[in-house]
């Protein structure tokens, strides 16, 4: 089994999403990067790669914090930009639900491909989503009205009241909320915010983040080292090595299996982020 195989097994990521990611399975709502390295490798080690949306350069997959106590959730990542991450479901019946949307209004309706898709993931209300894009488009707010997304609504639905942990303009500007997040989770606006507060981490004032990863890592700050890891300014090589020294001084056995298994996938060292 391959590294990123491995890694998949160990984040939990479930076999239908899995398999998605690694080509098993395909539909015209979803294709498989075939001229990439295997899934998760060439990106931030927080993302872990489950499809590219058809006709997008944009990715979708599982997004997990390691060393902190954030929530898992599913995003959509932006390579043209910035490798900016949006939280597109936080579950990835959510997930799946927000694509099915965006698929039925160009289709006009429900079709084969659309049904089967759902099918595969499982998705008992398809018949509910068809409704919500005859009433709302492909706006994905009208999603808030499943049971599905009711009680955990992710942020691109804008909800009124939002109970997750990902970044959002509406949270509160407390410095251990911000130091609980990385540069790739926020716009260009967003960053501008925080840097303009006293509390603003160091790795939000940086485009060149491996010097101060390693002062980090020399205080014993390892939930910094790990948003600074997962923040804009890295070429991959360095990254590479830089998750092995933050490992080396983990004493969380899965973080250290992960961290080994990501830096032993197969990559393209000239990418960065």
């Amino acid at each position: 089994m391959s590294s990123a195989a491995l890694i998949y097994s160990l984040i939990g990521l479930g076999d239908t999403p899995t398999k998605f990611a690694f080509g098993e399975l395909k539909h015209r709502c979803c294709s498989i990067m075939n001229n990439l390295a295997p899934p998760s490798c060439n990106y931030p080690p927080a993302f872990s790669f489950i499809w590219k949306g058809s006709g997008s350069s944009a990715m979708y997959g599982f997004w997990k914090h390691w060393l902190n106590d954030r929530q898992s959730t599913y995003v959509r990542m932006s390579p043209e930009n910035s490798y900016r991450v949006a939280e597109y479901g936080r579950s990835y019946n959510q997930l799946v639900s927000v694509i099915l949307l965006q698929e039925i209004c160009p289709a006009e309706g429900i079709d084969d491909d659309i049904y089967d898709f759902a099918n595969t993931n499982k998705i008992e209300n398809l018949e509910k989503i068809d409704e919500i894009s005859l009433e709302s488009g492909d706006d994905v707010s009208g999603l808030l009205n499943l049971d599905s997304f009711i009680s955990t609504p992710p942020l691109c639905c804008e909800p009124q009241s939002y109970n997750g942990d990902f970044p959002s303009a509406s949270m509160q500007m407390k410095a251990e909320r911000i130091r609980k997040s990385c540069t790739l989770e926020y716009s260009p606006e967003g960053i501008e915010k925080i840097l303009e507060l006293d509390i603003a981490p160091d790795w939000f004032k940086t485009v060149d983040q491996e010097p101060l990863f390693y002062q980090l890592l020399s205080k014993g700050d390892m939930a910094g080292a790990w948003m600074c890891l997962n923040s804009n300014g890295w070429r991959l090589k360095d990254a590479t090595k830089a998750i092995k020294a933050l490992a080396e001084k983990s004493s969380d056995d899965n973080f250290r299996e992960f961290a080994e298994l990501w830096s032993s996938c197969e990559r393209d060292s000239s990418y960065e982020y």
